[in-house]
């Protein structure tokens, strides 16, 4: 979207920076995420009141038929839980806000539907507002502690897109009519326009100290004046009128585009450079399997572009991914497949089909939705471990079951 009306880049940048009073306001205690030197931000204990609620810098809905939520997280930074809770888990859950099971209680996620189900707890260590490169160092630092045999790797919608955002998620989330800004920020991964290489890059605002840079105009636009994924984004969605059109030659060039007079659309870059961004993170998830001898399990949902895209026998955005999963023949779930089959039980326009396993028909999976979840994923799931929950053991195996 080209907004010739828009600021400049360098003029965007220079309008980010907050006041002192705003940076206060933001870490009063409100936020529902707590700061993390290594992840960025966790969760922790919150409640969402009836209808919704005003956190610094973002509003947060609240769950079905205007009720409250209620969250709390165990000392090991998983989600509270309560099925078969004082077993042994053999799988931990990682992923964004789909995983977390946002807009809805404790008990009403779909780890604990599938808990239920398989006679064995399921830790849920989601993170709302997470990218799929948070998620990868989320998943290798609660497994150096706490092995699962079988990890669920959750890559939702526009997770892939945050893995390139999350250091700049204080500038594109600036609010100035808020109570308070979002100072949230995460480690992401870039491409290297030299090399052509993926790079890792650490979560660039560590301590509450270091966010007292955000007040500093300078600052910003030293350290950011290069953010191409930034720029990508902020131009497709004309809040600033110009890209560094030599540095998106360079990256449409790496990243496979044909040779045109013209430059590709932002979007259609920046998709594609999320998706390469997961295809790589994925390598690393493979990598790290192989290493440690566990079993992965991908699961894929996105209701809001890929499962239309698909619908309408579209291209998904996300189909580099497909690919890769199914080119190197990895174990994954697509929730998308599940609600294209569902749709064709029912008489229903396909959102109206979609709505009913939403939060207000647009938010997050109401208890519904993750109850289908739960159902759906659980023949893969019960695939990959060994030895097979109570359930689908044979009876002469199920001896100390009861």
């Amino acid at each position: 979207m080209i907004n010739e009306a828009a600021p400049t880049y360098a003029d965007y940048l220079s309008g980010c920076a907050i006041t002192s009073e705003d940076l206060s306001r933001s870490l009063e205690g409100r936020s529902r995420w707590a700061l993390d030197p290594h992840l960025g931000f966790v969760e922790r204990d919150y409640v969402i009141p009836g209808g919704g609620a005003e956190f610094p810098g973002v509003w947060l809905p609240g769950g079905i038929d205007g009720s409250a939520v209620f969250v709390q997280v165990r000392d090991d930074g998983a989600r509270r839980s309560f099925v078969h809770a004082d077993g042994v888990a053999r799988i931990s859950t990682y992923g964004d806000s789909f995983t977390h099971g946002d807009q809805v209680n404790d008990g009403e996620c779909w780890q604990e539907y599938l808990a239920g189900h398989l006679r064995e707890p399921i830790r849920n260590f989601g993170v709302g507002g997470g990218s799929v490169y948070q998620t990868y160092r989320r998943m290798v630092l609660e497994e150096s502690k706490n092995p699962s045999e079988l990890v669920i790797f959750y890559i939702w919608g526009d997770d892939s897109t945050r893995s390139l955002l999350g250091r700049s998620m204080p500038l594109i989330r600036h609010l100035p009519q808020a109570k308070g800004v979002l100072t949230l920020s995460a480690p992401s991964i870039a491409i290297d326009l030299d090399s052509g290489a993926m790079i890792e890059r650490d979560n660039p605002f560590p301590t509450v100290e270091s966010l007292e840079r955000l007040t500093d105009a300078q600052w910003i636009h030293d350290a950011y004046r290069d953010e191409l994924a930034l720029q990508l984004f902020l131009h497709h969605r004309g809040r600033v009128s110009d890209v560094d059109e030599a540095k998106v030659a360079r990256l449409a060039e790496l990243l496979g585009f044909p040779p045109s007079v013209s430059l590709p659309e932002t979007g259609d870059l920046l998709d594609r450079y999320a998706q390469r961004a997961s295809v790589h993170i994925l390598e690393k998830v493979t990598a790290w399997a192989a290493r440690h001898g566990r079993k992965v399990l991908v699961a894929l949902s996105d209701p809001v572009r890929s499962v239309r895209q698909v619908h309408r026998q579209e291209r998904r955005h996300d189909q580099d991914v497909v690919d890769h999963l199914r080119r190197e023949d990895l174990a994954y779930f697509d929730m998308n497949e599940v609600h294209l089959r569902g749709h064709r039980k029912y008489r229903l326009g396909f959102d109206e089909y979609l709505s009913q396993f939403f939060v207000d028909g647009a938010g997050h999976y109401n208890p519904l939705g993750n109850h289908l979840f739960a159902y759906a994923i659980k023949d893969r799931v019960v695939s990959l471990l060994d030895p097979k929950p109570a359930p689908y053991l044979h009876p002469a195996e199920m001896t100390g079951h009861f």
